[in-house]
């Protein structure tokens, strides 16, 4: 009885978000990642995290690398806040879809114009 833990992206693709929070767990340890982009050209991350953002950048350039093109998330923001205590899971895991209503403006917001991963954290992407 496994719970089907894929979406599809806009592009018919489909992602495993939580095998991407499993494997973020391992390169980032101590911080979590929500990942969006049901029905999104591509996928970006909310990153709840201490850690600073060149750490976070670098840590999603490795799960990046050993992801498939269309697993990889593209943006991302940094909350320095734990996820709300009704938002976790009973082993303490971000509950995704709760996580996700709770930050859609976050969201809506790195799909309009946000940061890129793996990029200077400063620059915003829709920089010309």
């Amino acid at each position: 009885g496994h719970r089907k833990d894929t979406f599809k992206t806009s592009t018919g693709k489909y992602v495993g978000p939580t095998a991407l929070a499993d494997r973020w767990r391992r390169v980032c340890p101590g911080s979590e990642l929500v990942v969006a982009g049901e029905l999104r050209p591509y996928c970006v991350g909310l990153v709840f995290t201490t850690a600073p953002e060149p750490v976070v950048a670098a840590a999603l350039e490795q799960l990046n690398a050993r992801s498939d093109p269309w697993e990889r998330i593209r943006r991302f923001v940094t909350v320095n806040t734990p996820p709300d205590a009704d938002d976790l899971d009973q082993a303490g895991r971000p509950i995704r879809h709760r996580v996700l209503a709770r930050y859609a403006d976050l969201v809506d917001e790195m799909y309009a114009n946000g940061r890129r991963a793996g990029k200077d954290g400063s620059r915003q992407s829709n920089a010309v």
